[in-house]
């Protein structure tokens, strides 16, 4: 059977439509918020506590099921303190973004704002806290 050289690549549209489906879900506003958050943390590592600070207008139930939106797509992932060393009342949980995450945003030019969202973020007011859980050691990742 011989193999027609005009056919398209049917794996290259594949990825191809996977990329931009994944494009999409993250450039919907809710989840496109919560990334530049991630991307201006200091430790690019927030947890709920201060997307719920900077999102005043999200709630809570919104910001998790669009954090889990992008776990699941492989954009985000959850971090956690171990156990031993979680104080009680303070975030031990984090969202970061994957090694995926990072290059999709990389390949589509969606970087390069990251110095801005830093600036942002170092320029909002904080209550202490909030303060308090941005200065969390964070669990190391990989």
């Amino acid at each position: 059977m011989s193999h027609d050289a005009h056919q398209p690549d049917v794996d290259a549209q594949a990825t191809e439509d996977s990329e931009w489906a994944t494009l999409r879900l993250v450039t919907q506003p809710t989840r496109a918020a919560l990334i530049s958050d991630i991307l201006g943390h200091p430790e690019e590592l927030p947890s709920i506590r201060e997307f719920d600070y900077l999102n005043p207008d999200t709630k809570r139930s919104n910001i998790e099921y669009h954090l889990q939106q992008l776990i699941e797509a492989g954009i985000v992932e959850k971090v956690s303190l171990p156990k031993g060393d979680r104080t009680r009342d303070l975030p031990s949980t984090f969202y970061g973004l994957t090694d995926d995450g990072y290059d999709l945003l990389e390949r589509h030019g969606l970087l390069e704002e990251r110095p801005v969202w830093k600036a942002v973020n170092q320029r909002v007011e904080k209550p202490p806290e909030i303060r308090e859980a941005e200065a969390l050691e964070r669990p190391s990742r990989g």
